[in-house]
């Protein structure tokens, strides 16, 4: 029974959780007006996270197949997705520390380098992966497990090594987050501190906005789980139930793994903007009957003046718009015309390049 409830709950959250994640890189990918530092670190942070669902589609397939599991295969098979399970724990530490170095310390934020500085606000959370990976296989031994999932398959001094270090790096998450979120109450409040509201009250508090409540889902599932973990430890709990705990602990996890893309979504307007932009780009491709083509148009191009005066008014309006900053990216406009029968007509859409 435990088999089939927890890779049912597996089958479900992959399908919803790489739905999210890849639109997130994706997006990322395509506008590099959204490769910022937090922007980078989200990216990284969902690659890591979707490859840790994917992993838990082995245990899924082992648990309905029955098939006999011993520690040193499954771990053979699953390590990368330990090593990206530790990368995710300390990613969302980094992203954490990021935004209190930029708003507690915002000149040397700005003035550092991108990628020296990414490197090694990131360097904890490679070691922390390396050092678990090394440990596991220093320790490794050919027991039977009941599942291949990675509490089971690390042996037990790696896995308390494992829980010991997430517990550290959400502590580490908690404390900086409510820093940063104490120090831009308090800057609100002064009025004084101008040129401390023009550096740190523009992206860093859209960034508080998702932060909170991915910090919210991080305490309620990896966090509080992570907190069970070490305390049955701890508390000298028999090994099979310390397992078994951690293996329903997946849900929560998976819960943490699949929400970034439906955090930003709901609390940030303009990802909501880009994500929905690339759902409907790819519906209406799905359901496209006729084959279309798009261009690139400026009013100083020649095709400029096949347009009738409907679609030149709404080039017009939409520059407008970007011009003015309202949530709409300055760029080219996309216009998608398809030929029927022996009449072309236009159809338009906004295409975010910038």
């Amino acid at each position: 029974t435990d088999r089939y409830i927890i890779s049912s709950g597996i089958l479900v959250f992959n399908v919803f959780g790489l739905f999210g994640n890849l639109n997130v890189i994706y997006a990322h990918y395509r506008l590099p007006v959204l490769r910022t530092r937090y922007g980078i670190l989200l990216t990284l942070l969902c690659t890591s996270q979707s490859i840790c669902l994917l992993t838990e589609l082995i245990n899924a397939i082992y648990s309905l197949s029955k098939i006999p599991v011993i520690r040193s295969s499954c771990f053979l098979i699953i390590s990368l997705g330990i090593f990206m399970h530790c990368a995710q724990t300390g990613l969302m530490a980094s992203i954490s520390v990021d935004l209190f170095i930029s708003i507690v310390f915002p000149l040397r934020h700005r003035v550092a380098r991108t990628l020296p500085y990414l490197l090694l606000l990131c360097l904890p959370t490679l070691l922390y992966a390396f050092v678990v990976i090394l440990i596991a296989i220093l320790h490794m031994d050919s027991t039977r497990i009941h599942l291949c999932n990675p509490p089971y398959a690390l042996p037990p001094i790696a896995n308390q090594f494992w829980y010991f270090v997430a517990l550290c790096f959400g502590g580490l998450t908690i404390v900086t987050y409510i820093i940063s979120f104490s120090t831009i109450a308090c800057k609100k409040k002064s009025r004084s501190v101008r040129d401390s509201k023009r550096s740190s009250s523009g992206i860093e508090r859209k960034a508080m906005k998702s932060l909170s409540v991915l910090l919210v889902v991080f305490i309620v599932t990896r966090f509080l789980g992570t907190v069970m973990a070490n305390v049955m430890n701890l508390a000298g709990v028999d090994k099979e139930t310390v397992g078994m705990a951690q293996s329903y602990n997946v849900f929560s996890a998976m819960v943490c793994y699949s929400s970034s893309f439906y955090v930003c979504f709901f609390r940030s307007a303009e990802y909501r903007r880009i994500f929905w932009y690339q759902i409907t780009k790819v519906a209406s491709r799905l359901g496209r009957s006729h084959k279309g083509k798009e261009v690139f148009l400026s009013s100083q191009d020649s095709r400029w003046t096949s347009l009738d005066s409907h679609h030149r008014q709404l080039l017009r309006s939409t520059r407008r718009l970007a011009r003015e900053g309202r949530g709409i990216p300055q760029g080219l406009l996309c216009i998608t015309y398809r030929r029927r029968s022996t009449h072309s007509s236009l159809d338009y859409s906004l295409q975010y390049q910038l």
